[in-house]
């Protein structure tokens, strides 16, 4: 294997180059994703951790090189991040856009936090309470009730509302809250569906709060079994494990 492997991607004529008219050529970009490349590729146990400045394209530098070795090899990878707007970045703009610019199909998702997604059982006990009214004549509530006969994630940044809106913890997927076994609606549970979704992907897109959740908490790790993971943003790594220490409602 050539040493500067990441060359037809990251040179500046490589695919990145050519595809994107943004991109500017970044040698330590290259040398970022050949290393990567290096020990993933020659199965060099351990872990790898690479301080990098701001701009450098940390993230691209991480992606094509696993991406490369999911594909070549079926592995899984889990890649996280430290907020969910990154998460969000990452699965609508950067995943597809180097799967197309490289020629890959993947499967990948993204999994967030329990409360991020909606509680039916929580929502239609709601709305058998009658529609409430947040100073809004019931607005709301009806907007709710209509979403929840349609999304097909349950994810609660569909409906577009401030994220201190009082109906959010209304119905929100908690883990004190949860019944479990007991629940009627158990079955069609938008949460549970996504940790079943998210063993079948071959990239999978979380957040350290997440992870931590399921790791100190005695859940043994999410559930599934990556080959490799990638701690983007390590810095805040410390930082979400003590939060997460403490908040049980991501699980």
């Amino acid at each position: 294997m050539k040493d500067n492997a990441m060359h037809e991607y990251f040179g500046e004529k490589g695919l990145l180059s050519s595809n994107l008219s943004s991109y500017e050529y970044r040698i330590y970009q290259e040398e970022m994703s050949n290393l990567i490349w290096d020990m993933i590729e020659n199965n060099r146990p351990g872990r790898l951790a690479i301080e990098a400045s701001t701009g450098l394209g940390k993230t691209f530098a991480s992606l094509v090189p696993v991406m490369l070795w999911v594909k070549n090899y079926r592995k899984k990878a889990l890649f996280l991040t430290a907020t969910i707007t990154l998460q969000e970045q990452l699965i609508r703009k950067d995943l597809p856009g180097l799967m197309k610019i490289m020629n890959l199909d993947l499967s990948y998702g993204n999994l967030k936090g329990r409360n991020n997604y909606v509680c039916r059982r929580l929502a239609n006990n709601l709305f058998s309470q009658g529609y409430l009214s947040f100073n809004d004549s019931g607005e709301v509530s009806s907007k709710v009730f209509s979403w929840i006969c349609e999304t097909d994630t349950g994810d609660l940044a569909e409906l577009s509302l401030p994220s201190d809106h009082p109906v959010l913890p209304t119905i929100a997927s908690s883990f004190h809250k949860c019944s479990g076994q007991h629940c009627p609606y158990r079955e069609a549970c938008f949460y549970n569906q996504k940790l079943k979704d998210a063993r079948e992907w071959d990239i999978v897109i979380s957040n350290y709060h997440l992870f931590f959740s399921f790791l100190l908490k005695g859940k043994g790790g999410l559930p599934f079994s990556p080959d490799i993971i990638i701690f983007d943003e390590a810095h805040k790594m410390v930082d979400a494990a003590r939060k997460a220490s403490s908040v049980e409602d991501s699980l």
